[in-house]
């Protein structure tokens, strides 16, 4: 991801989710079980994601959760467990980073949890 990507609002990483996956608002939400506005606003007006929403895009797409959030990471899991084995001496700055962003997610799951839907 370059740099633009990561400075994006969490908004707009679900339009650039739109575009890579080539599918529309309404069927993401049909989906993710929300309405087609609901995809719009999040997009166009950067409502707040739920939880339930993150949840679903994650099971549903494979989403990286916390890229969603953060833009840190790949977007997809599925490039972690693709990823080429590298040596230890690379591995250590990968294993900081995860376990960062692990807490990062915990971090905003705790939030959104505190908000009702």
């Amino acid at each position: 991801m370059n740099k633009s990507e990561k400075e994006m609002k969490p908004g707009k990483r679900v339009g650039y989710i739109l575009e890579k996956l080539d599918i529309s608002q309404s069927q993401l939400a049909e989906e993710c079980n929300v309405s087609p506005q609901y995809i719009n606003n999040i997009i166009r007006r950067d409502q707040r994601i739920t939880q339930e929403f993150a949840q679903n895009l994650g099971e549903k797409r494979g989403l990286n959760l916390n890229w969603l959030f953060t833009g840190d990471g790949p977007l997809f899991i599925e490039e972690y467990k693709n990823a080429k084995p590298v040596g230890k001496s690379k591995l250590a700055p990968l294993e900081q980073s995860l376990r960062v962003a692990a807490q990062k997610f915990c971090q905003i799951a705790d939030l959104l949890s505190k908000f009702p839907d």
